[in-house]
């Protein structure tokens, strides 16, 4: 976009109450709630903001009328309640965009983004972190490798109702020793098939940097994958594929010829959103 500038974000959110990071109409998603606040914070004196809600899509026909939107691009799309500690989105402002948000006690545009988001979006949705990057920086394309983590609560730890939100309760003991060993299996660029949801035109070769398995003193199970890209309910479905196992109700021998086999079943599909989270997308810089 000529004259445009690019601002790279960094925000969090309890993914409970979202279908999601990408718009759907009529639902709430965390893309449509922050760009229906950005349409508040920069739309022009007649476009009529109070005709958008966070649970409406953004391109109403008024808006098409109008011909204004404020698109961002995610690093990473998370599925229906799943969580983000550190999603990342980039956006493009033209100069008059960035002028309007300078004033009220913001004098410089990387703040004043950052602050008066914050001040319209709800409090399932907060931002970190603002800077101007170069043009050719893309939160999808530009990353190199994305970290999620799974919290699980087995029969040994504390269910505290606290948790319930951000981790799966397990019925039963997972052995870490056993799934620390089977995780390494799937280290590597493999076809991942077995664990993937298919969507049309999307390949499941992925390359899984690391997958492991942690426990801290309150007793919740940590699993920490780091690959560069993940498919469609990939970390669910292996997460919960290791808790078979695990729990000696499935052998490491099975979970392998699933594997193999590039075939989808039951026990290898996925688990519960709850307990997945976003931790972190990688750049090269």
């Amino acid at each position: 976009m000529k004259g445009s500038q690019r601002y790279k974000l960094i925000c969090s959110y309890d993914g409970t109450n979202f279908h999601g990071w990408a718009k759907q109409i009529g639902l709430r998603t965390v893309q449509s709630t922050i760009e229906t606040a950005l349409v508040r914070l920069l739309a022009p004196a007649f476009v009529d903001t109070n005709a958008f809600f966070v649970s409406t899509p953004i391109a109403t026909s008024q808006l098409e009328a109008k011909s204004f939107v404020v698109p961002i691009v995610v690093g990473g799309r998370t599925d229906t309640g799943v969580h983000a500690e550190s999603q990342v989105f980039h956006l493009d402002l033209i100069e008059n965009q960035q002028a309007k948000l300078l004033g009220r006690g913001y004098s410089d545009v990387n703040l004043a983004l950052m602050g008066r988001l914050n001040g319209l979006l709800p409090s399932d949705v907060r931002i970190h972190d603002c800077e101007s990057i170069s043009n050719e920086f893309h939160a999808r394309y530009s990353a190199i490798k994305r970290e999620y983590r799974y919290c699980i609560i087995d029969n040994t730890g504390i269910k505290s109702a606290l948790m319930y939100r951000y981790a799966y309760f397990f019925r039963g003991i997972a052995d870490l020793d056993l799934m620390n060993r089977v995780s390494q299996e799937f280290i590597g660029t493999h076809d991942f098939s077995t664990f993937i949801k298919n969507r049309p035109g999307s390949g499941n070769v992925r390359n899984l940097l690391e997958f492991n398995w942690t426990k801290n003193s309150s007793g919740a199970i940590r699993a920490t994958l780091i690959a560069d890209a993940f498919g469609h309910n990939m970390v669910r479905s292996l997460v919960g594929s290791m808790l078979f196992v695990g729990s000696n109700r499935r052998t490491p021998k099975w979970l392998l010829s699933q594997f193999n086999s590039r075939q989808r079943v039951g026990e290898t599909g996925p688990i519960a959103a709850k307990g997945l989270t976003l931790h972190k997308i990688y750049y090269a810089d």
